[in-house]
């Protein structure tokens, strides 16, 4: 936490500012601009005074901590409004000539107050998946991200027995976009257990979130994929190696071919 400058008229009730100078200082960058700052400081100080640079030092010192601020993305627009409103109750306090010395700790708690009402970001949840409800904005370096996971999520095992029923559900365990979700399945057949697209074909007219295969044969031994697309975007790649065998145990070969029955997507 960075120490209050001598002599500061500032309450005692505003020292202990370590939560929201942890939080804010960089988010001042991000939502107010220099020219806006440095117009703040001149009402305060004056165009031509020698304590505008000490206005212009107070004003980030009072915003002062650590940068790794992270907010949920959805919430830039309210703390950009709550950013714009700052500034003009801050300009208002310039020209009813107040202290910037109280102003600027005043208005951080403010700030952090606000910051703490947003809703929260989301947490990732792995193993796999672009997340884009977890996404989250950072103050430092005023930018968003999503979730460092993979798009490829894990395989997932299943042995049918020869004649029985297969299905798989493309379903992940983030919450998906409401609309514009479509679904695509491929298969690398041969027996493969593989995540390498250079094995997958088409399967045609496969758009549904579940597929089911019946009766299962030795030929539908292999990969199966689906990917999950938002808007032409993939968003996660699921896979489900189908191990098919006799009744004996033994795998036995058929000329049939993969046999799917689609179901709509899930809403």
């Amino acid at each position: 936490m960075a120490l209050l400058a001598p002599g500061s008229a500032v309450p005692s009730a505003l020292v202990a500012l370590t939560v929201f100078r942890a939080s804010a200082w960089a988010c001042l960058l991000c939502f107010t601009s220099y020219n806006e700052r440095l117009q703040i400081c001149q009402i305060f100080a004056g165009l031509e005074s020698p304590d505008l640079g000490k206005c212009e030092e107070a004003f980030t010192d009072a915003f002062k901590g650590l940068l790794d601020t992270e907010i949920n993305y959805d919430e830039r627009s309210h703390l950009h409004d709550a950013f714009t409103r700052m500034t003009h109750s801050l300009q208002e306090v310039a020209a009813a000539q107040g202290s910037f010395r109280v102003a600027f700790p005043h208005a951080a708690e403010k700030i952090q107050k606000i910051i703490l009402q947003l809703k929260e970001v989301q947490a990732c949840i792995p193993p796999c998946g672009l997340q884009e409800v977890a996404r989250r904005f950072r103050c430092r370096g005023c930018y968003s991200t999503v979730c460092d996971l993979p798009l490829d999520c894990p395989v997932q095992d299943l042995t049918v027995t020869r004649g029985h029923q297969a299905m798989f559900f493309c379903t992940v365990n983030f919450q998906l976009p409401k609309e514009e979700i479509t679904y695509s399945w491929k298969f690398a057949g041969g027996g493969l257990r593989t995540q390498d697209l250079s094995y997958f074909r088409e399967i045609p007219r496969a758009r549904g979130y579940l597929a089911r295969i019946r009766p299962v044969q030795p030929t539908h031994r292999g990969t199966f994929s689906c990917v999950i697309t938002h808007d032409q975007r993939p968003l996660a790649r699921l896979y489900f190696f189908l191990n098919g065998y006799s009744f004996d145990g033994t795998a036995a070969a058929t000329n049939k071919g993969i046999f799917f029955i689609l179901f709509p997507s899930l809403k």
